[in-house]
């Protein structure tokens, strides 16, 4: 199990990436435009993207390589979770989860 996560939602955004690279980002784009659902490590994110750079910067950087657009969804998780097109749970569930953008 990795480290005791941050408490609060602002303690995540406010995180450097290089503190949360035990945890995975779960992005869910629109549904009325994209299907696109991807499930990141934050410790690749922090090796691109450096891992002094906050989460909250990232995020707002974050496009959908299919529509484009920004997420819809964002929650941070202890694990990948992983579905399928039927919506259905191909990953183990993750221990604990957070919304992050709504």
């Amino acid at each position: 199990m990795s480290a005791t996560p941050p408490k609060t939602r602002e303690a995540f955004l406010a995180a450097p990436l290089g503190e949360l690279a035990a945890y995975w980002l779960d992005l869910r784009c629109h549904p009325e435009l994209c299907t696109k659902v991807v499930c990141a490590p934050l410790r690749l994110m922090a090796a691109k993207h450096g891992r002094g750079r906050r989460l909250e910067e990232l995020l707002a950087r974050l496009r959908c390589a299919q529509c484009g657009q920004r997420p819809a969804r964002v929650r941070i998780t202890d694990s990948a979770v992983g579905l399928d097109s039927g919506g259905n749970h191909v990953a183990p569930r993750a221990l604990w989860e957070l919304e992050l953008v709504p």
